[in-house]
């Protein structure tokens, strides 16, 4: 059985009283609201940013289940209230277009790359639509083993990703992708993010195109204000899964509802000494340098890593008190 598996079921009460908030979307918080509760620590939805997926048709995906998704009705997190967003919306036919055009010429590339777990589900859709059978000569890759264990299930097929890490570096290191000279490879990932994988591989003469499957759209809170909120709520840790969620929390910390009110102000900068567990760390030297006085990696972004990661923050805290 594996850490995650025991993990819900049961019987492990080291996180209890503790009180969690999360900050991914309401999708991807499921199974790990499931996992704390089962440890005894009470969590709090507070999604940062919704996930707006590019699907094969009108932007709505098949009902098929995610491979994350439980098998099992999780215990649904406290949420918060949210009002709006604050991205344009993207020109959607375009963009399916782009996507579609792409997929149809799959069998033209060598190694599909995939980002995220966001892209392995929604790639999986696309793929699904137009390629019944999967291309002979294409080789899946992930970051990260969540990533590829989701694509894996959902494609039926084989996905390699690093044992050493769940970023571009530690996927790059891999042996399979030392030598891609004249190679054609396509990263399947959302709107922008990190350009150093496709740049490397690049170096090592490759070419490089993008298939971009989702948009990350920041979700705009009003009142209660955000801190008053995680003070009401009597929040004792962050979980924060991605760059652009820990800049969303330092951007929320840096801007009361009254610019005024210097009172709430200081109130808000205490969100960045609040401890954060983030996935890598690459993400704890920028939680760091963008102002949060406790970091913590859990070297992995699922349950079973962030449950641990919480455990050994815990466990130190009590002991420095």
């Amino acid at each position: 059985m594996s850490e995650s598996s025991t993990l819900r079921a049961g019987g492990d009460a080291r996180l209890a009283g503790l009180n969690v908030l999360l900050t991914s979307s309401q999708a991807q918080q499921l199974a790990l609201a499931e996992a704390l509760s089962a440890t005894g620590a009470q969590s709090l939805s507070l999604p940062l940013l919704r996930i707006i997926p590019i699907g094969p048709q009108d932007n709505v995906l098949s009902p098929r289940k995610s491979a994350l998704s439980p098998q099992k009705s999780a215990p649904s997190p406290r949420t918060a209230d949210a009002e709006g967003f604050d991205h344009e919306p993207m020109d959607l036919a375009a963009a399916q277009a782009n996507i579609r055009h792409k997929i149809q010429q799959l069998d033209q590339y060598s190694l599909a790359i995939f980002i995220s777990t966001n892209a392995a589900t929604i790639g999986a859709q696309w793929i699904d639509c137009y390629w019944p059978q999967l291309p002979v000569d294409l080789n899946f890759f992930a970051v990260g083993p969540t990533t590829a264990s989701c694509l894996g299930a959902l494609l039926d097929c084989k996905v390699i990703s690093s044992e050493n890490g769940m970023n571009s570096e530690a996927l790059l290191s891999l042996p399979e992708l030392s030598n891609v000279e004249d190679r054609k490879i396509v990263i399947f990932r959302g709107l922008g993010g990190r350009e150093l994988l496709a740049d490397t591989l690049r170096q090592r003469g490759a070419t490089v195109d993008y298939i971009e499957l989702y948009q990350r759209r920041e979700i705009a809170y009003s009142s209660p204000s955000f801190s008053a909120l995680i003070a009401k709520q009597k929040i004792d840790v962050i979980v924060a899964l991605s760059g652009q969620a820990l800049l969303r929390l330092v951007k929320l910390a840096s801007q009361p509802l009254n610019s005024e009110d210097s009172k709430e102000s200081a109130e808000n900068c205490k969100i960045l000494s609040l401890p954060v567990i983030v996935p890598s760390k690459r993400l704890r030297e920028m939680a760091i340098t963008e102002g949060f006085t406790q970091a913590i990696s859990s070297d992995g972004a699922d349950e079973a890593s962030i449950i641990n990661a919480l455990a050994r923050w815990q466990k130190n805290s009590q002991q420095s008190d």
